[in-house]
């Protein structure tokens, strides 16, 4: 029963620290952009919708790539969360899954479950061997932001907000971000991997493209998504506390290179010694708490607890930043 909840057959590790905190991001600009969430009486319900569908969703996607990739796992000599599970616990493992699926969607309006069956027929189509995505170039890459970043983050938005109302400013310049730094994520992702995609013959789209045809696409997407991100900054929070955080962060940078010599890479092309991924941080600790900072000012009852539940999600990297802050600044006053 304990490989069953095996940490690796869920890959909670490659999600929640990772990509929870920016998922749940929309949720801070709804409501410093409209009183929805925070006048609604049914506001805990939609919020406990919308955490379940992101978890489960994240689960369901973990399960499904350990399951179609265990081949390539084993050729590669990588851990598998399927590898350790008898006959009879891999289709009570998958059965499950499709189960609580099923249930949940019955929970869900049309527009949210739209999207959320968009991320998962994504990865799907991603993961599953009779068109497998993942090894289609470009394509692949996209699927991967797409079910990763946009949908998830769009059904967020749906459980508080209109459909037609995504198409305001704010709203689409975070999914035209999000989508651009998924892609950015996928693409170290597959560098990471690099030589295990190789032992299993996986074509992903950093093993088969040209370095020329990286470089261009490597270059076009960090710089949209920095120009994208810079919109969305400057639309949602006060200069004095973006100068405030850019300052912070320069701090963890400089601590990190001057104590611990990482790297700071815009793409992971080599992971020969410790690196830090540019911005990565800013993203999924330091722009989330700027928003909600500015929550405060709107409903206090509303900050208290949304800060408290953001810090419990994000504990093990709001920790590692306070010290090495701490550290940094030891290091510049001795």
């Amino acid at each position: 029963m304990h490989n069953i909840f095996s940490h690796r057959l869920f890959r909670i590790y490659d999600w929640w620290e990772y990509k929870i905190p920016q998922i749940l991001i929309p949720i801070y600009l709804v409501i410093l952009n409209t009183d929805y969430l925070i006048s609604s009486t049914n506001s805990l319900k939609i919020f406990l919708q919308l955490l379940l569908g992101v978890v489960l969703g994240a689960l369901t996607i973990s399960i499904m790539g350990e399951f179609f990739d265990i081949e390539q796992d084993s050729l590669a000599n990588k851990k598998n969360g399927f590898e350790n599970l008898n006959q009879k616990q891999t289709p009570i493992v998958l059965l499950t899954t499709v189960a609580i699926n099923i249930i949940f969607l019955f929970f869900l309006e049309k527009s949210t479950l739209v999207f959320y069956l968009l991320s998962i027929i994504t990865f799907i189509l991603y993961y599953s061997p009779f068109i497998r995505l993942k090894e289609k170039g470009i394509l692949g890459v996209i699927a991967d932001s797409l079910g990763s970043h946009v949908f998830p983050s769009i059904f967020v938005f749906l459980c508080l907000i209109p459909i037609e109302d995504i198409l305001k400013f704010k709203y689409s310049i975070f999914l035209f971000w999000v989508f651009l730094f998924g892609i950015r994520g996928i693409l170290n992702h597959q560098y990471t991997d690099l030589e295990n995609d190789k032992k299993s013959n996986t074509n992903t789209f950093v093993r088969t493209s040209s370095r020329l045809t990286k470089k261009i696409l490597q270059k076009i997407v960090l710089s949209l998504e920095i120009i994208f991100f810079i919109l969305l900054l400057i639309s949602t929070v006060p200069l004095n506390l973006i100068s405030f955080s850019l300052l912070l962060y320069l701090l963890v940078l400089f601590g990190r290179k001057m104590l611990y010599n990482n790297a700071i890479v815009y793409f992971n092309i080599r992971i020969d010694r410790a690196f830090t991924i540019f911005l990565f941080e800013f993203y999924s600790i330091f722009f989330p708490l700027l928003l909600i900072i500015q929550i405060y000012t709107i409903n206090q009852t509303a900050f208290w607890g949304i800060l408290i539940l953001h810090i419990i999600i994000t504990l093990k990297r709001v920790i590692t930043i306070l010290k090495e802050l701490k550290e940094s600044l030891n290091y510049i006053l001795q």
